[in-house]
């Protein structure tokens, strides 16, 4: 009995022994004032990873503490610009410029929108549905005020259905002053009305020429595309040099008011122009034209209105 009592004292008289520091206590399997990795009083919280196994202040990208989830440089934007750097930096958007609005005011360029026909090939003889026998109250010249109703005659074999008038010029189609449905103010269009083209060489024709000096082409320079509002039929655009040398673009019919853009990789050269790649420096005139079609018979009659043109220009 005396040797088991003393075996059992020897026992514990060696875990007596034995230092408090060592002492394995269920607090994460760590020592108190150390980490799991061996580091001087630092707290319990950095030997806790979170649930996804990272270290302390890591993001969710496993980027080294501090970082963000962006991986990025501290101070560098999500935009992958340099600091310091803005979007203000990017190309400034282009800005409208009003060419001609058709309101009854001229364009920039100081000159008004007019309309011709061809019959043939050759200019539309108007005077075959005016009374020119009546001199006195109805010549062909130039008038200040608008001819009596009774100068017109039946026009229903005219290639327009504009009314003729004297007025403010020698006699002519009335193509301007139409109205444009809106619901915000009032706007003006110039028309090519009911035309009727029956034959090869037969054509109707909205346009307005470039000025002179400061009223040249210049007016518009930095204007890197067009944009018009029209309605009706299919169409050319033209950006005339002369009326046999021109670059154009197909414009297909619309049965309301719509806007279309015009880059000038759009245009197609005519005449000299043909290989000529598009020169805004050289144009003297802008055309809406319809020609006598052949092979689609519906682009012979309709209508033709145009709002506005405008351009988008350097700022």
């Amino acid at each position: 009995m005396f040797k088991k009592l003393a075996a059992v004292c020897a026992v514990f008289a060696l875990f007596a022994c034995t230092g408090d520091n060592d002492i394995d206590v269920d607090n994460n399997a760590t020592t108190p004032s150390s980490s799991a990795t061996g580091g001087e009083n630092s707290s319990s919280s950095l030997d806790i990873s979170s649930s996804s196994g990272e270290g302390p202040s890591s993001s969710s990208s496993g980027g080294e503490p501090g970082s963000s989830s962006s991986s990025e440089e501290p101070g560098s934007s999500s935009s992958g610009e340099e600091p310091g750097s803005s979007s203000s930096d990017a190309t400034p958007p282009l800005k409208t410029v009003d060419v001609a609005l058709f309101d009854g005011k001229a364009s920039i360029f100081g000159t008004f929108a007019y309309g011709y026909t061809l019959k043939g090939g050759a200019k539309e003889n108007l005077e075959d549905y005016w009374d020119v026998e009546n001199t006195e109250d109805c010549p062909t010249t130039e008038q200040t005020k608008a001819p009596p109703e009774k100068c017109r005659l039946d026009n229903s074999n005219a290639i327009l259905q504009n009314q003729l008038t004297n007025q403010y010029s020698p006699l002519h189609y009335k193509i301007d002053g139409f109205t444009v449905p809106s619901t915000t103010s009032i706007s003006r269009a110039i028309k090519l009305e009911g035309y009727n083209l029956q034959a090869a060489g037969d054509q109707a024709a909205l346009g307005f020429d470039v000025g002179e000096g400061e009223k040249d082409i210049s007016a518009i320079a930095g204007t890197k595309e067009f944009f018009y509002r029209y309605e009706g039929g299919a169409h050319e655009f033209r950006a005339a040099e002369s009326d046999e040398d021109f670059w154009f673009v197909k414009v297909e019919a619309s049965p309301d008011y719509k806007e279309i853009d015009i880059s000038f990789s759009d245009f197609e050269g005519m005449g000299t122009l043909e290989a000529t790649p598009f020169d805004l420096s050289r144009v003297k005139k802008f055309l809406w034209i319809v020609e006598f079609d052949s092979k689609n018979a519906t682009n012979n009659t309709g209508s033709l209105a145009i709002d506005y043109i405008k351009g988008r220009a350097e700022q």
